[in-house]
């Protein structure tokens, strides 16, 4: 059972912060929310709105989690989503006095299909529900073979590319004091 004795949903939307810089950390950003709003598809603007981030995590069902991944191990493929997410997701599962009925995992980019089964059986470990992983790539070509303005994505992946750009802009030092870090291996 969930808040108020009902049973939930958990969305979680997951984005990277390094934009294909691989001299650079990466910061893997994870948004939790409890709202099936978060869940739809819809387009956003083709910038980001940091307004309306702080608009969107101002409820108590919304949060975010992240972790800064500097290790050369990490930087050398961009297919680091599927390792950090789960990681992210147990810190946060252990924090709920209730857990969630099923899970919906939304992530930013192309990842191949055998990187999200590995994903879904890393998280069968730690949590025995329904668990569905889908993935969503912001930026597209039309059929013209031009760049699509604006993102079609859930809420909770736009947000955390919102995050992932923000928190890049901090300094190191700044990321391990946040009360959102995550240590992850």
């Amino acid at each position: 059972m969930g808040p108020n004795g009902l049973e939930y949903t958990l969305y979680v939307g997951g984005d990277e912060s390094n934009h294909g810089d691989r001299s650079r950390a990466e910061i893997d950003v994870a948004t939790f929310s409890r709202l099936e709003e978060d869940s739809i598809l819809r387009k956003f603007p083709n910038r980001r709105d940091y307004d309306k981030l702080d608009i969107w995590l101002n409820r108590s069902d919304r949060t975010y989690l992240f972790a800064f991944l500097s290790s050369e191990a990490h930087r050398s493929h961009g297919l680091n989503l599927p390792v950090s997410i789960p990681d992210l997701l147990t810190l946060f599962l252990a924090k709920l006095t209730t857990p969630p009925t099923s899970i919906q995992i939304f992530l930013d980019g192309q990842i191949p299909q055998r990187r999200l089964k590995s994903m879904a059986e890393v998280i069968s470990r730690f949590y025995s529900g329904e668990v569905e992983i889908s993935t969503y790539t912001k930026k597209r070509k039309n059929a013209k073979g031009n760049m699509r303005k604006g993102p079609t994505c859930p809420a909770v992946v736009y947000y955390a590319d919102v995050l992932a750009a923000r928190l890049n802009d901090s300094t190191a030092g700044n990321l391990f004091q946040h009360p959102n870090f995550a240590f992850i291996r």
